[in-house]
């Protein structure tokens, strides 16, 4: 990943215009994916998730994935290859959950832009405090760093913060997946509790598998560039991403 963070704030016009181009590159390179002879109900499993696919070593040079059956005829491998060069979609679904409920808890403030991070605060502890002196103008507004240093939790993730991504933690790892927390507004909340079990429900998810659970927000002119997440949590975990608010319901 070398996207340079551009410390909260809407994205500069010439980084928008670098991120579409990484994206359109990787697009462009047709990478490999996993041929469907690999897919467990509808999910690609963990073994072909534990480095990005342009850098996993279970797809060779010529796009075509290794097949660990080593006994398997000539005729069955390449059956077994087709379609992995074109990219094939995998679509599977476990129900409709409806997110009125967790939008009615987070919509107040999503769109605001995220404060910059003054420069003085050298330390997460400066940060910290900084955030914990500021009056609350809202209890609700569960975007502001103010109210969730002095009622929830405050976590610094470097480079999202950076990008101007907001964030509201209710479950959270540590990076080595040694240990899980509850945060308050997750932990202390039947509301926010019922909002987001029918998701795990539908998931098949039991609330004690989850590591990390927290919402994202990219106020406008906010953009994510393309990256790779780290930690030993990553390799570990299935990773979704479920939309709340978003400007087209009919582009999701």
């Amino acid at each position: 990943n070398n996207a340079k963070p551009t410390m909260g704030g809407p994205t500069p016009k010439k980084e928008i215009e670098r991120q579409h181009a990484d994206a359109v590159s990787l697009v462009e390179g047709n990478l490999p994916c996993a041929d469907e002879s690999a897919i467990e109900n509808g999910e690609i499993p963990l073994t072909l998730k534990t480095v990005p696919t342009i850098d996993n070593p279970l797809f060779n040079s010529q796009g075509k994935s290794i097949n660990a059956q080593e006994n398997n005829s000539d005729e069955e491998k390449k059956e077994s290859h087709d379609g992995a060069t074109d990219k094939p979609v995998y679509l599977s679904s476990r129900g409709t959950v409806s997110a009125t409920a967790l939008a009615d808890l987070v919509t107040e403030g999503y769109n605001d832009a995220l404060p910059p991070i003054p420069s003085k605060f050298k330390t997460p502890e400066q940060l910290y405090a900084h955030y914990k002196s500021q009056p609350v103008a809202s209890a609700t507004n569960l975007w502001d760093p103010a109210n969730a240093a002095r009622n929830n939790v405050h976590i610094i993730r470097p480079s999202h913060d950076a990008w101007g991504i907001k964030k509201i933690a209710l479950i959270f790892c540590d990076d080595f997946l040694q240990d899980v927390y509850e945060m308050p507004w997750y932990h202390d909340s039947p509301q926010m509790q019922h909002a987001i079990q029918p998701i795990f429900d539908a998931l098949n998810i039991n609330r004690d598998r989850v590591v990390r659970c927290l919402f994202a927000a990219l106020p406008p002119g906010v953009t994510i560039p393309t990256h790779h997440d780290t930690g030993e949590w990553v390799r570990h975990t299935h990773r979704i991403h479920i939309p709340v608010i978003v400007t087209d319901p009919d582009q999701i």
